[in-house]
């Protein structure tokens, strides 16, 4: 088995992806859960922060008039109140985003569990799960952000005079959502890597596979024929141990000859001579039989 099958940087990175999307499993579940939260209790927000009275306002505030949720009323120079997203809207996608982290971090533990403790029984199947969970993620991603980017663009272009109160949560949700951007790009980046070495993870397991057996055949029956790199015939036998064939009816009744040589299964070229010890097949050299009469006692077994 080669160790070239595959790359030697696979497992840090693995491990490193596997890592950093927990973290980000974690951090991000925990935002979506705040913002579940944070949806029905409006009494909770911050009223000394502009920033999260401003996004209250526009994205969380409570449709139905109560005494602790009033509805916000825009400006009339903020055109751009009826083309946002609702709050039904922002729930939705927090859900969303609580569903998928969750999946993603239970497909992380995995990953990192199977290559920390080099359990390449599991690596393929682990990687392929966080691959695939990790292209969701991305997706979900990369749809949030474009959708809060469209907002923050109509806020631009349909306000009479741009406040940039409003504009601030749009593009700080924005940014959550594609992960600062620069970690979308490094998952991207992990999620390629560890596709393209899929087939080589299947191949070097089969390469273990393949050494187990032959570590398996070689307790069992020795080391191969001189010539033979493994045991590619089952019903192989070497010379030098016992065969369970049973010997052919009528066996016992051959002349004592000597064991009869084994075929020689080795390439020509480490071909030997098989009858320099003196065992002569029977073929080659018939047993003498004394012919049949009538013999002097103590004669050289002359015929009268």
């Amino acid at each position: 088995m080669s160790n070239d099958i595959m790359s030697p940087h696979i497992r840090a990175v693995a491990l490193l992806g596997g890592t950093l999307s927990t973290f980000q499993a974690i951090c991000w579940g925990i935002m979506a859960l705040l913002g579940i939260i944070g949806h029905g209790v409006c009494e909770m927000w911050d009223k000394s922060s502009v920033f999260l009275v401003s996004m209250q306002q526009m994205y969380f505030r409570n449709e139905n008039e109560n005494e602790n949720c009033q509805k916000f009323t825009y400006p009339d120079d903020q055109t751009w109140h009826g083309s946002i997203m609702a709050p039904q809207s922002i729930l939705a996608w927090m859900i969303v985003f609580l569903i998928f982290n969750c999946l993603w971090f239970f497909a992380s533990i995995p990953l990192i569990a199977a290559w920390k403790n080099s359990r390449q029984s599991f690596t393929g199947i682990t990687t392929s799960i966080w691959c695939v969970v990790t292209v969701m993620v991305l997706i979900v991603d990369l749809v949030a952000c474009a959708m809060f980017g469209s907002d923050y663009g109509k806020i631009i272009t349909t306000s009479n005079i741009v406040s940039y109160q409003y504009l601030a949560p749009p593009a700080v949700i924005m940014t959550l959502a594609a992960r600062g951007f620069v970690l979308w790009f490094f998952n991207l980046g992990v999620l390629v890597y560890l596709l393209c070495s899929l087939p080589n993870i299947r191949k070097y397991k089969k390469a273990l596979k393949e050494q187990k057996r032959q570590m398996s055949m070689a307790e069992m029956y020795g080391p191969p024929a001189p010539g033979h790199e493994s045991y590619h015939n089952s019903g192989f036998i070497a010379d030098y141990q016992r065969s369970s064939i049973s010997p052919p009816p009528g066996f016992n009744s051959y002349p004592n000859v000597g064991r009869l040589p084994r075929p020689d299964y080795s390439p020509p070229q480490e071909k030997t001579n098989r009858y320099s010890s003196g065992v002569v097949p029977r073929s080659l050299s018939p047993a003498k039989q004394p012919r049949r009469g009538n013999y002097k006692s103590g004669a050289n077994l002359t015929r009268l």
